[in-house]
């Protein structure tokens, strides 16, 4: 039975497309550098904005989701400071330090204290709807970054996206069908381990995430060529066999050639890899069709399992416990 986490998961297409006709309250600034500050499922989207532009961008770009900011940030540096509920007591930390330093900052959120103490010092602040999952507001956030990251670069990358959008709408469409529910089928009762190469890494870990909230999964990820240096001695292990079931996410179009090696390699150990292929003309159609397919696969398994994708309890009390730690109101 389909619940509301199908929905949210099935909008991301419409979520990001609403988010590239949104006019950014930002303008041009040609940082030294720049940080994209927050946790969980408000960092992966700049985990993907930042892979997918990494040739274009032409300054360095970090991820930072631990409560203190790198000594290298300065008042030149763009910090990004994402937190769907504006209540994450490590990203509350993070733009604290950001107030310090003096750079410039823009915030993406849907309130609480991060959208508060924005406004009280005139900081531009990026609304994201509510009532949603946090983890479901990639859609938005993806887009919003990439506008917000062209425009303080001079450099337009929204394009792209807008281009992919009607090969990622065919993608949402086949795995609806029928597509994602047998990947669910082929990881069964098995924990699912998801390899990509190293562009495609952030959807691997994305995967990883989505069946950890979504699914009440274990679930791990990793990178190629790395594995065929260390992991796929783990995988020889018979217990292996009985317990895991490997996913691989190919790029359509790559030198995939270690890759390959590594799936033949596990074959021959007795597994039975899905091969997932992300496709399309750019990195960026490609990175979120991979991401596309890993949402929909995990509302899928948990639909199998009987698992509420809803469900964050966990998640909520011990943010609550780090609030309490780091002496903020709540997260």
């Amino acid at each position: 039975m389909r619940n509301r986490m199908f929905g949210e998961v099935l909008s991301f297409v419409d979520d990001l497309a609403v988010s590239l006709d949104s006019v950014i309250p930002f303008d041009r600034i040609d940082p030294s550098d720049v940080i994209l500050c927050g946790m969980g499922g408000s960092a992966i989207g700049g985990d993907l904005v930042a892979r997918t532009f990494s040739d274009r961008i032409g300054v360095p770009v970090t991820v930072n989701r631990t409560p203190a900011l790198p000594n290298w940030v300065s008042e030149n540096t763009l910090a990004v400071i994402l937190s769907y509920s504006g209540n994450t007591s490590e990203t509350l930390s993070m733009y604290r330090q950001a107030l310090e330093t003096g750079c410039r900052r823009i915030c993406i959120t849907s309130g609480g204290e991060l959208a508060w103490k924005a406004g009280s010092v005139g900081d531009p602040v990026v609304l994201l709807p509510e009532g949603i999952q946090p983890r479901s507001s990639l859609g938005y956030v993806y887009g919003y970054l990439t506008s917000i990251l062209g425009t303080a670069l001079g450099t337009d990358f929204t394009q792209d996206v807008r281009d992919a959008l009607p090969g990622l709408r065919r993608t949402a469409t086949a795995m609806d069908g029928g597509q994602a529910r047998r990947i669910a089928e082929a990881i069964g009762n098995k924990v699912p381990v998801i390899f990509s190469g190293q562009m495609l890494y952030p959807t691997a870990f994305r995967w990883k995430t989505q069946f950890n909230e979504n699914s009440k999964s274990m679930a791990f990820s990793g990178s190629v060529p790395d594995l065929n240096h260390d992991s796929v001695v783990g995988w020889s292990s018979p217990d292996a066999l009985e317990s895991f079931h490997p996913i691989f996410i190919r790029e359509d179009g790559a030198d995939e050639r270690a890759l390959d090696k590594a799936i033949e390699e596990l074959v021959g150990f007795g597994f039975e890899p899905t091969v997932v292929y992300a496709t399309g003309h750019t990195l960026s159609e490609r990175m979120l069709n991979a991401v596309i397919i890993g949402d929909q696969v995990s509302v899928h398994l948990a639909d199998l399992r009987g698992a509420d994708p809803l469900e964050v309890d966990r998640i909520k009390e011990l943010k609550g416990m780090v609030a309490q730690r780091l002496g903020t109101v709540r997260s």
